[in-house]
């Protein structure tokens, strides 16, 4: 494969994570992407392309995040388990990482895509539904013209002050949509997809509580009112386990603060949910290569003060506690 092919499938992958994973490369495409504190925003320009339904994996600093892909020009076909929509220029999708999601445009497409934490979304729209499954926003919904507008200002301003307000507007924006479609995806919810729905609220229940210090499987079986052997059945039919994703999302959550560069990492490490500073820098540097103090200078701008004196780097720290959950 040639370079230039190669960088074509590292930015597929960035925009679109696990899906770009098996997919049919587009002939022509153009990928621009704006950082900002709150989202990566790539501003897509393509030919036709078919991303095949890849779950999420968990082993990049990828992982774990949800898409709003809005449609500029062009048509969107989006397949999901619950079901199949077609977006034109306007409408937009919420996509999460945990889903197996099919995207296919059949000739020419722009496309602008927020790649949220997926726990900011969780978070931030937990109280119009218990679980995000899948969000579309069509062109009738009374909130998608604002919405549009919305993210294509997030896309021209970049960076700064302004996307603060513009997160608040935003989470606002999604909370009408989910309470819009919710009726509609409660009925199409039958038969198997009680099991799929049952890992999207162990997961949402992650999510929610990541940074409670001891958070266990039980506690995640008496909130959603199942029995723990459910749990745990739930998680290893998806090939993983209760531990595993509350780590990961632990490990996310901190490695988007330290990319914001505002927080000791200390500070960082408990919010987390972990109890002991130097267990969170161990599993840190084993989960990303890096020492924290390291990742934060290679993702974000420079920090004012010291707030790297927390054993962020390969500096002695304190005996670990019992290890965290």
């Amino acid at each position: 494969m040639s370079a230039e092919m190669d960088v074509r499938w590292e930015e597929m992958q960035a925009a679109f994570g696990a899906m770009a994973s098996s997919s049919t490369l587009p002939q022509e495409w153009q990928l621009i992407t704006i950082p900002t504190e709150l989202a990566l925003i790539h501003k897509i320009s393509a030919d036709a392309f078919q991303f095949n339904g890849q779950r999420v994996g968990m082993a990049n600093p990828n992982d774990l995040k949800c898409r709003l892909v809005l449609v500029e020009k062009g048509s969107l076909s989006v397949m999901q388990w619950s079901g199949h929509r077609r977006l034109g220029p306007g409408e937009a999708v919420l996509l999460t990482d945990v889903n197996g999601n099919e995207l296919h445009a059949s000739g020419p497409i722009e496309l602008i895509i927020l790649a949220l934490p997926i726990w900011w979304c969780l978070r931030e729209l937990a109280e119009a539904t218990r679980v995000i499954t899948e969000t579309f926003i069509p062109a009738g919904f009374i909130g998608a013209s604002a919405l549009a507008q919305l993210v294509r200002a997030m896309a021209e301003k970049g960076n700064g002050v302004w996307v603060a307000s513009a997160g608040r507007l935003l989470s606002a924006l999604l909370k009408e949509a989910l309470l819009a479609q919710v009726n509609e995806h409660e009925s199409a919810r039958q038969g198997a997809v009680f099991t799929e729905r049952r890992m999207q609220e162990i997961f949402a229940f992650i999510c929610l509580n990541y940074g409670q210090e001891g958070l266990s499987a039980r506690d995640a079986a008496a909130a959603l009112g199942y029995s723990l052997r459910t749990v745990h059945k739930t998680c290893a039919a998806r090939g993983t386990s209760f531990t595993t994703l509350l780590m990961e999302t632990r490990l996310s959550a901190a490695a988007y603060q330290l990319s914001l560069g505002t927080e000791r990492i200390s500070e960082i490490a408990y919010e987390a949910g972990f109890s002991s500073l130097s267990h969170f820098c161990r599993l840190f540097r084993q989960r990303f290569g890096l020492s924290a103090g390291e990742y934060r200078r290679g993702v974000a701008l420079p920090l004012v003060g010291s707030a790297d004196d927390d054993y962020g780097d390969d500096q002695p720290a304190p005996t670990a506690s019992p290890t965290d959950p």
